[in-house]
C-alpha cells in the first residue's frame, strides 16, 4: 500500500510539473541576448489583475512563444489573450531592456504590474499596424545587487480575421529576448533598417509592373488607332491592328476608311 501511494504521489508530481510554465532563469548576456525560449503561462480571456507579480497561474494551459497561438491551441483566436513568465537575470552589469518581436495585433507589456511599453491601441478604439514591427523597452534596475528579478505580462489584443488571413495566427510568433539596451538598440537599428530595404524593393517592383502595364497598354492604343484612322473605320476593318508597312486609303459606301495592306 505505501508503494502505491509512493507511486502515485510520484505521478502526480510529474504531471504537475511537465504542465508547468519553467521559470526564466540565465546569467548577464554581455554582448548578446538572452531568448525567453520554453514554455509560457498562457490564458485566453481578459483581466488586467493578469498584469500583477504573485498571480496563481498555475491553472494557465502552456504553450512556446516560437509561433503564434493559432498554430497551437487556439487556432483562429480573435480578441484578448496574456502571456505571462517569470524572469531571473543573475550578474547584470549594466541596463537591460527587452526586445519585442513582430506581435500580432496590438499588445502591452507589463514588468512587475507596471506597464513598460506596448504597441498599438486597445479596444474600444483598437489601432494597430498591418505589418508589426519588432520595439525595444528599458526594464527597470535590479531590484537586488547584480539580480534582475520579476515577472513578465503580456496583453494581446488580435483584430477579427479578414478574408486573407488564416487561423494560424495571433499573439507572439517568436521569443522575446533580454540583453543588454545598447547592443538591443543596434539590432532594433538594424531591422530597421532591413524592413525599410524591403518595403523599397516592394515599392520599386509593383512600380516596374505598372510601367510596364501602361507601356502595353500605350502600344496597343497606338496601334489599333493606326488601323482605325480617324476613327471611321468599323465591322472587320477595325481587326487589322496592329499595321505594319504601308496604308492606302480606300471608300466603302461612301465613306472613308483607312486599309492595312498588312499586319502582324
Amino acid at each position: 500500500m505505501k508503494h502505491l501511494c509512493g507511486l502515485l504521489l510520484f505521478l502526480c508530481v510529474v504531471s504537475g510539473l511537465k504542465g508547468a510554465a519553467q521559470d526564466f532563469k540565465a546569467a548577464y548576456p554581455g554582448t548578446g541576448t538572452a531568448a525567453l525560449a520554453g514554455d509560457w503561462r498562457f490564458h485566453t480571456s481578459d483581466d488586467m489583475n493578469w498584469a500583477k507579480p504573485g498571480l496563481d497561474d498555475s491553472a494557465w494551459e502552456t504553450i512556446t512563444a516560437d509561433a503564434p497561438w493559432g498554430a497551437q491551441t487556439h487556432p483562429g483566436h480573435t480578441g484578448f489573450a496574456w502571456y505571462r513568465r517569470a524572469i531571473e537575470i543573475d550578474g547584470v552589469k549594466g541596463p537591460l531592456s527587452l526586445w519585442m518581436p513582430p506581435v500580432a495585433d496590438a499588445y502591452e507589456v507589463y514588468w512587475n504590474g507596471e506597464k513598460i511599453g506596448g504597441n498599438g491601441t486597445m479596444p474600444p478604439h483598437a489601432d494597430w499596424k498591418s505589418f508589426p514591427t519588432p520595439h525595444v523597452f528599458a526594464l527597470p534596475e535590479p531590484n537586488a545587487p547584480a539580480t534582475l528579478k520579476g515577472e513578465l505580462a503580456i496583453r494581446v489584443w488580435k483584430a477579427p480575421l479578414s478574408t486573407l488571413e488564416g487561423t494560424d495566427g495571433g499573439g507572439l510568433r517568436a521569443p522575446p529576448k533580454i540583453g543588454d539596451s545598447k547592443v538591443l538598440g543596434e539590432e532594433l537599428r538594424l531591422a530597421f533598417a532591413s524592413s525599410q530595404e524591403r518595403h523599397l524593393l516592394t515599392i520599386l517592383e509593383c512600380a516596374l509592373m505598372l510601367a510596364i502595364g501602361l507601356f502595353a497598354l500605350g502600344t496597343w492604343a497606338r496601334d489599333r488607332l493606326r488601323c482605325e484612322g480617324s476613327g471611321l473605320a468599323t465591322g472587320w476593318e477595325a481587326s487589322y491592328v496592329p499595321c505594319r508597312r504601308s496604308d492606302r486609303w480606300a471608300t466603302r459606301n461612301g465613306a472613308v476608311r483607312l486599309v492595312c495592306e498588312s499586319f502582324l
